[in-house]
C-alpha cells in the first residue's frame, strides 16, 4: 500500500495507527508475518460511503451545469475512455 500512495513505510505504519485509532481500519496478522491484512471497520465504511455520496451529489450538480450538448459529448467521451480501460461492454 505504501508503494500504491507513493509513501515510505514509516509514513504508511504512522497512518495505519492513526486510522486504527480513530476506529476506521482494523489490522490483522497476515500469512507473511512481515505484512498485515488491512480492513476498514464499519465505521470506516461508513466514512468512505458518506464521503463517495457527497462526491456523487457535487459531480451531479456540476454536470447540471453543462449544456445538453456537453452532457452528450462528455457522455460519448466517457464511453471511450470506458472502452480502453475495461474492454467492450465496460466491464
Amino acid at each position: 500500500m505504501a508503494r500504491n500512495l507513493s509513501i515510505d513505510d514509516g509514513e504508511m505504519s504512522r497512518l495505519v495507527k492513526r486510522l486504527s485509532a480513530r476506529n476506521l481500519l482494523s489490522k490483522a496478522p497476515a500469512p507473511d508475518r512481515r505484512k498485515s491484512a488491512l480492513r476498514l471497520t464499519s465505521t470506516g465504511r461508513a466514512l468512505v460511503d458518506r464521503s463517495n455520496w457527497a462526491e456523487q451529489v457535487t459531480l451531479e450538480a456540476r454536470l447540471e451545469e453543462l449544456s445538453a450538448e456537453e452532457q452528450e459529448s462528455l457522455r460519448k467521451a466517457m464511453a471511450v475512455v470506458t472502452e480502453l480501460l475495461c474492454g467492450a461492454g465496460g466491464k
